[in-house]
């Protein structure tokens, strides 16, 4: 397995469409937050594209995008992040997915190792990401991470998860 790192607009045009089907899996298998339609017009009619893209875009702390594929080129899953140098180094993970067909055999602990890997060649110093399943949570906790006193946007379920890389 190995990390591919998305640079071109083609390759984030790639990247997005791999993406768009996992938000609406999140948005509809989320059970921390109450998922309305509002959510499903932000992260899926463009507005969340939008934003993704500017951040893509930027000079400083900007947003990486990332393909794991296997030996043989096929995208197994996909990861986007942040790392804000020119705060403290802190890696925030946007999306990590594993791609259906290769869910439940163990991958996606190894590729989040290769991407734990990544970050820390690229200067981060330690990573927070959100849950919004019970599943989620139990995959991010077996990884190391922890739960935070962080708590996002005021809202008590919306609790940020931390790692020390």
């Amino acid at each position: 397995m190995k990390i591919v790192q998305i640079k071109t607009k083609t390759n984030f045009d790639l990247f997005w469409s791999y993406c768009k089907p996992h938000l609406r899996a999140v948005l509809d298998n989320a059970t921390f937050n109450p998922v309305n339609e509002e959510d499903y017009e932000y992260f899926l009619g463009g507005e969340y594209l939008t934003t993704i893209t500017e951040l893509f875009k930027r000079k400083q702390n900007k947003l990486r995008a990332v393909f794991f594929a296997d030996n043989d080129e096929n995208i197994v899953g996909f990861a986007s992040y942040v790392i804000y140098h020119t705060e403290d180094a802190k890696c925030f993970l946007l999306e990590f997915n594993v791609q259906e067909a290769y869910r439940n055999q163990g991958l996606g602990t190894k590729l989040f190792s290769l991407l734990e890997n990544h970050w820390r060649n690229e200067g981060a110093v330690y990573a927070q990401c959100n849950c919004s399943n019970e599943a989620n949570k139990r995959f991010w906790l077996r990884n190391g991470f922890v739960v935070t006193n962080i708590i996002e946007n005021n809202d008590p379920e919306n609790i940020v998860y931390e790692k020390i890389l």
